[in-house]
């Protein structure tokens, strides 16, 4: 009789595993690292707007996954605030200034990227119309969903259209530093970009 051997660890390990660099755990590390600026409250609109893009990082280069991006963005706030002064001797009011200073910084960062210059239509076949995909009103996946096999094909480039370009970008920004009060629980869906309500 033959005993099965012991299990080891692979030499490969930690590749073949899961670790707290994956994409898939970038989304817990983004909401972490909001709450140890000052930014909990925000979470949730963050985590809306990247939703708005889940998916589309297939079409991309490489590296440019939001998740990722907006990850590494807050990660070096978290590195930088380990060297600067300690807000434990700040008043409510100025830790408040601060995290609204902060997070309009984090905005420009994320208006810097190139995910959000992304545009995507299906052309025009067969007779029906093309449609346009647009970030601000309806997430990629649920784009992608709404196919039908009587359209067109998939087009993706990234926007070099100046004025789609500074209302896109409007867009987010509103959207991004709205209060985060305007996004209180009610009954309905949730808002959609470039939405306070």
């Amino acid at each position: 009789m033959t005993h099965p051997k012991k299990p080891t660890l692979s030499q490969d390990w930690p590749q073949l595993e899961r670790d707290s660099l994956d994409r898939y755990h970038a989304v817990y590390a983004i909401v972490a690292s909001l709450q140890k600026l000052d930014l909990g409250a925000w979470a949730g609109r963050c985590m809306a707007f990247l939703g708005q893009y889940d998916g589309l990082a297939y079409h991309f280069d490489g590296g440019q996954d939001p998740a990722l991006q907006l990850r590494a963005i807050l990660a070096t706030y978290i590195w930088g605030q380990a060297s600067a002064l300690s807000r434990s001797g700040l008043t409510l009011a100025a830790r408040v200034r601060q995290a609204l200073a902060l997070q309009q910084r984090i905005v420009n960062e994320l208006l810097a990227l190139e995910f959000v210059t992304y545009r995507a239509r299906i052309s025009p076949c067969y007779g029906q119309p093309g449609r346009d995909w647009n970030p601000a009103t309806q997430p990629w996946l649920a784009f992608i969903d709404s196919l039908t096999s009587e359209e067109g094909y998939l087009q993706v480039w990234r926007s070099e259209n100046t004025k789609y370009l500074q209302t896109h970008m409007e867009a987010i920004r509103s959207y991004l530093l709205a209060p985060v009060t305007d996004l209180c629980l009610a009954s309905g869906p949730p808002p959609v970009l470039g939405t306070t309500a």
